[in-house]
């Protein structure tokens, strides 16, 4: 989702427990307009669980836990050697929302009520996110 497109080539390493379970993985994708992307999981160390996205006007960060954020860290860069950071936090649950099931689950709101537009308006599928892009 990040380069808009698949990629090229997709290359993993890792280990393996007793039982054939992975344990430690690195992966390495490569893209067409000369991306790569690195990718680590184990179930032996605990890793930061988080995500970086870096090119050549700055960087992103979503710091851990990445899968249900409650901030992005945005840093670009404004000259040769200086650096700007913005802080974007995402809004807090309402005491009424405050019964959700999973922690950092507010962000689930927004999928939430695109399927609810979705389906008041007849739609089978969202137009921000398709099915062929989430295959």
């Amino acid at each position: 989702m990040v380069f808009g497109e698949a990629p090229l080539s997709c290359k993993t390493t890792g280990t393996l427990t007793d039982s054939g379970v992975d344990e430690t993985t690195a992966t390495t994708l490569l893209f067409p307009n000369k991306a790569v992307a690195t990718l680590s999981t184990s179930t032996v160390v605990r890793l930061p669980n988080e995500v970086e996205i870096r090119g050549t006007k700055g960087h992103i960060k979503v710091p851990c836990p990445f899968w249900c954020p409650t901030k992005l860290e945005v840093t670009t860069s404004i000259g040769e050697a200086d650096l700007k950071t913005e802080l974007f936090e995402f809004p807090l649950p309402t005491k009424a929302d405050n019964s959700f099931l999973h922690v950092n689950s507010a962000g689930f709101r927004y999928e939430a009520e695109c399927v609810r537009q979705c389906l008041m308006k007849g739609l089978k599928e969202c137009p921000t996110a398709r099915l062929k892009e989430s295959l």
